[in-house]
């Protein structure tokens, strides 16, 4: 006999926010499960990402607080908070900017960058483990179409 919690989700699973927001969660506390032990969580993670990649692109971070928030869709607040712990540790260091004594570039540093790395082995591998159901030519045509649609959406907004 199927409990009323399978009934519910079987009748939301005909919609499509209601099954994106499951599969949101779902894949989001699976990654999250690999930060144990790290003092990370997933709001750290996409900071950590975003200035990595950053690095990787440039060279090196011209992100400032704000440039940060925006890339990362992370409040203004929280971010703060994110970064005073991450700064704290030891990930991340803030800057002054060279022509806006207001803002600040924020920089992964060389520890934070190799420590990083190895977090990131865990996500990526969990990652491959979540997506394994779907195969290559799958997850790319996935992608994409999450792309579009993100893109249709902000075009709104």
């Amino acid at each position: 006999m199927n409990s009323p919690r399978d009934e519910i989700d079987a009748f939301h699973a005909q919609n499509f926010g209601y099954a994106l927001a499951r599969l949101h969660r779902l894949f989001h506390d699976s990654l999250a499960a690999t930060l144990t032990g790290t003092g990370l969580h997933m709001g750290h993670v996409l900071i950590l990402a975003t200035l990595r990649a950053q690095r990787e692109l440039h060279g090196e971070s011209t992100l400032t607080q704000t440039r940060l928030a925006e890339a990362t869709g992370i409040e203004k607040s929280s971010l703060v908070l994110l970064l005073d712990m991450l700064e704290r540790e030891g990930w991340v260091e803030r800057g002054r900017h060279p022509t806006d004594r207001r803002a600040h570039i924020i920089h992964l540093t060389e520890d934070g960058a190799r420590r990083f790395e190895q977090v990131g082995q865990g996500l990526h591998v969990r990652q491959s483990a979540n997506l394994s159901v779907l195969s290559a030519a799958e997850q790319r045509t996935m992608l994409d179409m999450m792309h579009r649609l993100r893109a249709h959406l902000e075009a709104q907004a």
